[in-house]
């Protein structure tokens, strides 16, 4: 049950214009959250909304760095 749970979840992550465009835009590496705003064009709540479902789906990992936080793509390892 746990394993379709999961999958629930990463399916509802993907499910969205605005997430799939982060996740395009991450694949060019690390990015900070200043730098994804622009590409989505809309409010940094918004966006950050956007990012806490992609990472508590386990698709994106997050670091802080000062006041900045940073995203990429998890790792699948």
């Amino acid at each position: 049950m746990e394993t379709c749970f999961y999958r629930v979840n990463l399916l509802k992550a993907l499910a969205n214009s605005a997430r799939l465009e982060i996740i395009e835009f991450l694949r060019d590496g690390e990015r900070c959250v200043c730098e994804i705003i622009p590409i989505l064009g809309r409010a940094q709540s918004t966006a950050s909304k956007h990012l806490d479902i992609l990472y508590q789906a386990g698709i994106l990992d997050r670091r802080t760095d000062g006041k900045r936080t940073l995203y990429r793509i998890r790792d699948p390892k």
